[in-house]
């Protein structure tokens, strides 16, 4: 059952929901934006649930400050995202009876749009960061070093920075084609739904 199905069971029927009816939604019929997104919640965070807890491993697996800065930085950006998503995910579930069908779109359609851009922001800073931590376990990892010695060297520090000039960049690039396939077509769903309705009013 979609959002529109759902209002009109829980009001008794809504002018927004009959305006947008009979305007036509400009959209694929059998796809509810509303829904979608939330699978793509509930997925990234379960996914983000997953990924948390390996850096928790690396975290132990090597217990020193370079690793445990640059590494917790990113478990807590990733805790941040799966705690906003779960928010959202449980918002999204429970409708307030006291907002019309077009409120109610609009917020979800603020609450999504807004922690997207938020995560591509933060991510300029945390993505540069997570490099460098990786750079580092990778380093210890094949050269069977401690990450102190390796990074003792002049030629690992200047390796480090150019790989993250160039990973960080794709890296960003890829984030935001999969946060639109996961996230931003069905935003856009959502928000032609909604101006649909403003133009039926």
């Amino acid at each position: 059952m979609n959002l529109g199905e759902q209002w009109k069971d829980l009001n008794g029927g809504d002018a927004d929901l009959a305006a947008l009816i009979g305007k036509g939604v400009p959209s694929r019929p059998s796809i509810d934006p509303i829904e979608r997104i939330k699978r793509n919640l509930r997925l990234n965070a379960i996914f983000g649930i997953v990924i948390a807890l390996a850096y928790v491993v690396l975290m132990f697996r090597f217990p020193v400050w370079q690793v445990l800065v640059s590494i917790g930085i990113v478990f807590l950006f990733t805790v941040w995202a799966v705690t906003r998503a779960l928010i959202m995910y449980r918002d999204m579930r429970h409708h307030n009876l006291n907002n019309s069908l077009l409120e109610e779109m609009e917020r979800h359609y603020t609450a999504i749009t807004g922690w997207d851009s938020m995560q591509q922001k933060l991510g300029m800073f945390v993505y540069p960061v997570a490099a460098a931590g990786g750079f580092m376990v990778g380093g210890a990892l094949g050269s069977g070093k401690p990450i102190d010695i390796v990074m003792s060297k002049p030629i690992m520090v200047y390796s480090m920075i150019i790989m993250a000039a160039i990973l960080v960049p794709v890296g960003l690039k890829v984030a935001k084609w999969m946060s639109r396939k996961a996230f931003g077509q069905y935003a856009d769903q959502l928000k032609a739904n909604i101006d649909a309705l403003k133009s039926a009013e």
